[in-house]
């Protein structure tokens, strides 16, 4: 598993029903930074205050409440070695002092920027609705998602509010099929991209319910800064769908037009859901060769 940029895809929460008690850790972690980095008179002192603060504040307490691999941790053990092994006696004050101070200002923007994340998870969870994953293909080769009757997707969505996410990589993959050579293709994925934009405008991020169906919304689900992607695009979409399933801690579907997503789906633990193709439902969908 690898993490996340802004967005809900994010950093992954042990218990995701506690970003109410993860939010007050934090910001605890980052009040006992700013304590530290007025520890002692010289930079020595103010090293040995930080070095302290990792071990007894930072590593411990964010590792209550976020699993043992998000990039924080790494980043964590990257400052503690590399303030360790400063000769800061040997230095100028003054410049070991900047050195310090640089270390304090960056950890105080990591724990804000964490601390917005939280925010962001919490926003989204505050969102009614059974999340649906949409792959690519979904938007490529199925029923326009403005006309589609997601209800009928899964007898699970019969009776329920429904909330359509779209990975971030998804709208590039989009972008890039605006340039095929294939005009059919190169169509499609122009009207998938403008209707999404008439829908968001400058809100990707935020539920818009779709054309005639109140109860279908649909949202963009934005890289964040701690975001590292997995190196095949089909691997990634199913990522995020894990990561939305952790998070919320219910039940997610992928949407595919595509067998080889829906076969990568089931051992994840998601539901997959085949997404019928506008002429022939029962004809073969596309393959990831091209995407």
């Amino acid at each position: 598993m690898r993490r996340v940029q802004q967005g809900a895809g994010s950093m992954r929460l042990r218990n995701p029903g506690n970003i109410e008690r993860a939010v007050s850790s934090v910001n605890q972690v980052k009040g006992e930074l700013g304590n530290a980095s007025t520890q002692g008179q010289s930079p020595v002192a103010r090293a040995d205050a930080f070095l302290t603060w990792c071990d007894s504040w930072g590593t411990p307490q964010l590792g209550n409440h976020f699993l043992a691999d998000e990039s924080i941790f790494a980043e964590l053990t990257d400052s503690y070695h590399r303030i360790s092994a400063l000769q800061l006696a040997a230095m100028p004050v003054r410049q070991a002092n900047g050195i310090m101070n640089r270390e304090f200002r960056e950890w105080d923007t990591r724990l804000d920027r964490l601390l917005g994340k939280l925010s962001e998870m919490a926003a989204f969870l505050g969102h009614p609705g059974r999340v649906v994953v949409l792959d690519t293909s979904a938007l490529m080769e199925g029923i326009f998602f403005t006309e589609f009757d997601w209800h009928q997707l899964d007898p699970s969505l019969s009776a329920t509010a429904i909330r359509l996410v779209v990975p971030s990589l998804v709208t590039e993959e989009l972008d890039e099929l605006k340039r095929h050579r294939d005009g059919r293709r190169k169509a499609q994925a122009r009207r998938v991209l403008t209707s999404l934009w008439d829908l968001h405008r400058a809100m990707p991020s935020a539920p818009a319910a779709l054309p005639k169906r109140p109860d279908v919304t649909i949202e963009v689900l934005l890289d964040s800064g701690w975001h590292q992607r997995m190196p095949n695009n089909d691997g990634e979409i199913i990522d995020q769908a894990v990561s939305l399933k952790e998070l919320t801690g219910e039940q997610v579907i992928l949407a595919a037009a595509d067998y080889t997503q829906l076969y990568r789906a089931a051992p994840v633990g998601l539901l997959a859901a085949l997404m019928p193709r506008p002429v022939d439902a029962s004809s073969a969908p596309a393959t990831s060769e091209e995407r």
